[in-house]
């Protein structure tokens, strides 16, 4: 029982994380880079996303996911490095993807930083409205 509760409010975490963050970019509005890059083409400049910026959905939904797996694996009886290699490689991949959207030049370093803030923040914050101690 204890363990789909977890998965509830892991669920719970990644559906209020998609719609706070799309809230604040539709509300921010903040251009990519790749608006500002020389030579993009005006097509690419005027795409319905590019002034979706802030904050990073990508990194926000990475770190939404690393921190609500590794507080539900909290609930299951795991070996406890099996449990820290798990939690590790989801943090490493969330990591991972921030860094690339920032290479990639969708997104400027603070919009990932914000994301990963977000994500983190609002699976904690579930977490501990929802998981008595």
């Amino acid at each position: 029982k204890a363990g789909i509760q977890a998965m509830a409010v892991c669920a719970q975490s990644m559906a209020m994380n998609l719609n706070i963050t799309q809230t604040l970019k539709h509300s921010v509005r903040r251009p990519r880079p790749l608006v500002f890059a020389a030579g993009t083409p005006p097509e690419r400049i005027y795409e319905r996303d590019a002034r979706l910026s802030f904050p990073s959905g990508h990194a926000s939904t990475a770190f939404c996911m690393a921190t609500s797996l590794s507080l539900a694996l909290r609930t299951y009886e795991i070996n406890p490095n099996t449990r820290k290699w798990i939690t590790g490689s989801a943090f490493a991949m969330a990591g991972t993807t921030a860094v690339l959207r920032v290479v990639a030049g969708k997104h400027y370093p603070g919009d990932v930083l914000a994301g990963a803030a977000l994500g983190t923040g609002i699976a904690l914050l579930n977490h501990y409205i929802h998981v008595q101690r």
